[in-house]
């Protein structure tokens, strides 16, 4: 474990990192993030011993006396903490990195969830040697769930919330979000019933779980935080919304028709696979559950029979800045999202999943897993006599590797 340190190292320690943040990229003349940070650290610094100096109010009342022109100081001051905490990792990492044999004395920034006081941690961190660090990834699963067991990292898994409306006695699908209902307030003829679908839950909770457990071969520190969130939080998906999504790394499963994330992102240039429909109001022609190749054939869900078979789409890319990921597991089933996601889950049973990705994308042993790339996979069910639903098969049917383009 880190070994605490003295007021005298601590000092030291905090103008280490205060140059290295001068002298980083995050400095550039007249730049307001810039001088927030630095303001933020100093703050932070100053006031160690009162934590009432330390909150995340406060802080906001002194971000707002410095910089008045701010229209948002709280806002401005949640962001620039986001920042402060994710680059004292980052450099604590490269400290202990350029002296791989040595303890290394480093600060990190802890930024709780509600309204506790923020606080700088100060601490005299093992050698690299002692297994504290990231080590890199030999298997697929951990280097396909790392990006999102960074310290610096906050991921946001973003589920799909269908809303019906109900009137006397019948009830629709409700296609335009509103506001005013979309809390199940009463409108003067109908009530809207907005809904998360069970299996979408649980596999939010299941890859919740995975991110901040210890399934992964690695010792590597938390990440920040990973929430799970109604994609209707971002509806409508305009330009702000999407740039904002890029701070965080992504996880969107579902329905796209039903997550405003997953319907604008698999959209973007480069994607080979889509799963359609993306609207509910596509023509009833138009609306069989189906994966479309772009250039290339399509893969119809069977929904009658034995076994039926449901088709999903797993999807990796980077965000528009290269550092965050997305990832999309979309499907018209939520329990066959639910299967792929249960599979990717559990390091033995993702083994042949990867397996046929990397058939499919021609990759040798040796060959690690591209950071961009899509893959199909088919699962297929069976009903007994008994009416229950039992999973015959999950795998790889297909894979692209053309996913290279930003995702935002």
């Amino acid at each position: 474990m880190p070994s605490t340190l003295s007021e005298h190292e601590q000092h030291e320690v905090y103008e280490r990192y205060m140059a290295r943040l001068r002298d980083s990229g995050a400095m550039v003349p007249q730049d307001r993030t810039a001088e927030g940070l630095v303001f933020t650290l100093e703050h932070l610094w100053q006031h160690r011993s009162d934590k009432d100096k330390r909150t995340k109010a406060a802080l906001a009342v002194m971000i707002r006396s410095k910089f008045p022109e701010l229209k948002d100081p709280i806002e401005f001051s949640k962001r620039r903490a986001r920042k402060l905490e994710a680059l004292l990792n980052e450099w604590t990492e490269e400290f202990r990195k350029e002296s791989p044999s040595e303890s290394v004395a480093g600060v990190t920034l802890h930024r709780s969830k509600r309204h506790e006081a923020l606080e700088l941690k100060f601490a005299l961190f093992e050698p690299i040697g002692t297994g504290l660090v990231i080590h890199s990834a030999k298997e697929d699963f951990d280097s396909f769930w790392l990006p999102y067991r960074k310290p610096q990292v906050e991921t946001k898994i973003i589920v799909g919330e269908p809303a019906f409306v109900s009137s006397g006695k019948s009830h629709s699908r409700r296609f335009e979000p509103s506001v005013e209902q979309s809390k199940g307030e009463k409108s003067p003829n109908s009530i809207v019933f907005p809904y998360i679908r069970s299996w979408d839950f649980v596999s939010a909770l299941k890859l919740q779980d995975l991110l901040l457990g210890a399934d992964l071969r690695t010792t590597v520190v938390a990440p920040l935080h990973v929430s799970i969130e109604s994609s209707r939080q971002h509806e409508p998906l305009d330009d702000l919304k999407q740039m904002n999504l890029r701070s965080y790394s992504i996880i969107a499963l579902g329905y796209p028709r039903d997550n405003a994330v997953l319907k604008s992102y698999q959209k973007r240039k480069g994607l080979c696979f889509q799963v359609l429909p993306d609207d509910d109001r596509t023509p009833a022609a138009l609306a069989k559950p189906r994966v479309q190749e772009v250039g290339g054939g399509t893969q119809w869900d069977r929904l009658a029979g034995e076994p039926s078979l449901k088709f999903c789409v797993l999807t990796r890319r980077l965000h528009a800045n290269q550092t965050n990921v997305v990832t999309m597991i979309a499907g018209n089933s939520s329990r066959a999202v639910g299967e792929v996601v249960n599979v990717l889950s559990s390091r033995e049973a993702a083994k042949s999943l990867f397996k046929g990705i990397r058939s499919s994308l021609r990759l040798n042993d040796q060959e690690p897993l591209p950071d961009e790339f899509q893959g199909l996979f088919v699962v297929e069910f069976t009903q007994d006599r008994n009416n229950e639903v039992r999973v015959e098969r999950c795998a790889c049917v297909s894979a692209d590797r053309r996913a290279a383009h930003r995702a935002t």
